[in-house]
């Protein structure tokens, strides 16, 4: 059987199309895991700025987690290390930090792509 140019062209799109679903359900699926998890977690990239934060963390800070993305992390969250650890690259496990008179266990971790800090993330637990 001959395929033609135009047909492979037409699969290779179904294909990519195929792949580009996958993606996106694989992405929500992340989501939907941030989100409903019982610890707070927030994430920034290399520069302090907040690109994710569930909204167990945003009620922790009295904010909704719209309301603090965008913003460097200094402006959003007393006390935070994350800004250091997105440039350091260097880990900071089970340090007991203090936000709005609660204290909370931290565990700031950066987020390596390659060789590349690309973020930081900190998942809390506020019992403690």
């Amino acid at each position: 059987m001959k395929i033609s140019s135009q047909g492979f062209v037409l699969e290779y799109i179904k294909q990519l199309a195929s792949e580009n679903k996958d993606l996106h359900n694989e992405l929500q699926l992340y989501r939907s895991a941030l989100e409903h998890s019982y610890e707070g977690v927030i994430v920034v990239d290399h520069n302090g700025i907040i690109i994710s934060v569930n909204e167990t963390y945003a009620a922790f800070i009295n904010q909704t987690a719209d309301d603090v993305r965008g913003k460097h992390v200094t402006e959003v969250v007393e006390n935070t290390r994350m800004h250091i650890v997105a440039k350091t690259g260097y880990p900071e496990i089970a340090n007991v930090q203090e936000i709005n008179g609660h204290h909370m266990i931290a565990n700031r971790i950066p987020i390596i792509i390659g060789n590349k800090i690309v973020a930081s993330l900190v998942r809390s637990c506020f019992k403690i």
